[in-house]
């Protein structure tokens, strides 16, 4: 009867915020979709990490649900720690992308919209290879040091291997927080400096445009923000292992996986909803940039002596012929 409980605890603490957030990140992805801006490009491209990871903690949550019933195995363990740095990978270089083509839009040195469009779809091609490459590479690593523990279900790092193994969660950490931090605060520096501290000839569109600042900067520091426990944690029980014993440790894991994610499922949908309005106004921002690239319409203007000739026109051809001596045209 308790472990009933527990289980039914367990759906309710994490299938609903993991649904909830999956269904708001969604209708805020297709929001995004249908707006051919360049910040929604890299915006959708964090939602759909968003929403991939949101999913596996699902299916997650149902194995462990199912867990007395089915039996996980060794590439079930490690599936899941490349799953979680790869989506995390993505999510991550979405937001470094972002920090990057906006200081670049900006700073002026950037190119007509179309040009733009093409290099951004092959940037995020890349980040989200790179994702997975990354999550490759640690895959390879964890093989070497992981050990799977069929009594307790658990991957374990081993004793021997304990430095190697908290040497590639930094490597996680440096990464995916710490570098990606560095170059999203230069480039966001250099937007501030030229939004805030530098003449504008459009004061409207100055606003704006610091208001999207703002919205991708709450985004891009949120998301590492709540990506950093993640990596975090592992550490510190790493370090910690030897003195603490395995049920104990996975018991602890289990609670910290458990509340960082409730607490991002949670978090992550409020902080897209507060901030999606200024989607019209980015929107509004791309239309009037697409007009100011247009060429203008060239006006042509006709000097016609109409005493002695009489012009017609159709559609975009004149036709003047000369006037004879009778008024009738010759």
């Amino acid at each position: 009867m308790i472990e009933g409980i527990g289980y039914f605890a367990v759906i309710i603490i994490l299938l609903i915020p993991t649904t909830g957030c999956n269904g708001t990140l969604l209708y805020l992805l297709l929001c995004r979709n249908n707006l051919n801006t360049i910040p929604n490009k890299y915006i959708a491209s964090v939602l759909k990490s968003h929403l991939m990871s949101g999913l596996f903690v699902g299916v997650i949550t149902a194995v462990i649900i199912l867990s007395e019933y089915v039996s996980r195995n060794a590439l079930f363990c490690f599936m899941t720690n490349f799953t979680d740095r790869s989506l995390i990978a993505a999510s991550t270089f979405s937001m470094v992308g972002l920090s990057i083509d906006r200081c670049r839009f900006y700073c002026g040195e950037q190119i007509t919209t179309n040009q733009v469009i093409v290099k951004t779809k092959r940037a995020l091609a890349i980040i989200w290879i790179a994702a997975f490459g990354y999550g490759l590479l640690c895959l390879i690593l964890g093989f070497s040091i992981i050990a799977f523990d069929r009594v307790h279900g658990i991957c374990q790092v081993e004793h021997d291997n304990r430095i190697i193994g908290a040497g590639i969660f930094l490597l996680d950490f440096l990464a995916l927080v710490i570098l990606p931090s560095v170059l999203m605060t230069i480039h966001y520096y250099r937007t501030v400096k030229k939004l805030w501290f530098m003449p504008y000839a459009c004061l409207a569109q100055q606003r704006i445009k610091r208001k999207s600042t703002i919205m991708n900067m709450t985004i891009s520091f949120t998301n590492i923000l709540l990506s950093a426990p993640f990596c975090g944690f592992k550490i510190v029980f790493i370090v910690f292992q030897s003195e603490i014993d395995i049920e104990t440790e996975n018991k602890y894991i289990q609670f910290a996986s458990l509340l960082l994610t409730c607490l991002r499922c949670l978090t992550v949908p409020v902080i897209y909803l507060c901030l999606s309005e200024q989607t019209k106004n980015e929107l509004r921002v791309n239309r009037s940039n697409i007009v100011a690239q247009e060429p203008k319409k060239r006006r042509i203007t006709l000097d016609i002596d109409k005493e002695h000739y009489n012009y017609t026109k159709r559609g975009s051809i004149f036709k003047i012929e000369e006037k004879s001596s009778t008024g009738c045209p010759e």
